[in-house]
């Protein structure tokens, strides 16, 4: 079996979904294939909370950000948007991975979570081999990112 194959890896993992199913879900399968940190989170303004703490106690970044689109208070476009703004701007500067996860398969709705500043979409329900690709997603990115010293 493939379980743990990321443990050695560091990855932290933030997923925003306001289904508490599929969170818990998702939660389960990135710790099951061995997420170093693993928080979830229901609703975007939430998430951008913690991101916040993290940024003002020099905890280290997300390597993968998991946003669900609908969601109450601020949306995933909406957060993506905020988290890729650069500090200046009063975003974050995020340079790791963001995958938007849907179950809209419209093709605007695709465009807007890519416009918004997402690297890919994921339609749901999102199973333990897509998760799997993306977790490898992000830490080549992760890597990458270290590689060329713009982390």
């Amino acid at each position: 079996k493939k379980q743990l194959q990321f443990k050695k890896t560091g990855l932290r993992v933030l997923i925003v979904e306001d289904s508490l199913p599929n969170l818990k879900l998702l939660s389960m399968l990135a710790k099951r294939l061995g997420a170093f940190e693993v928080s979830g989170f229901p609703d975007g303004s939430r998430a951008l909370e913690e991101m916040k703490k993290r940024v003002s106690n020099g905890m280290p970044a997300f390597d993968l950000v998991l946003l669900d689109w609908m969601m109450p208070v601020l949306t995933g476009p909406e957060l993506a948007k905020i988290l890729r703004k650069s500090r200046a701007e009063g975003g974050f500067g995020y340079k790791g991975l963001i995958v938007g996860i849907t179950g809209n398969t419209l093709p605007g709705d695709t465009q807007t979570f890519l416009s918004a500043g997402c690297d890919q979409i994921e339609f749901k329900p999102i199973n333990k081999e897509v998760l799997e690709l993306v977790m490898r997603d992000a830490i080549t990115r992760r890597q990458c990112v270290k590689v060329n010293g713009s982390s």
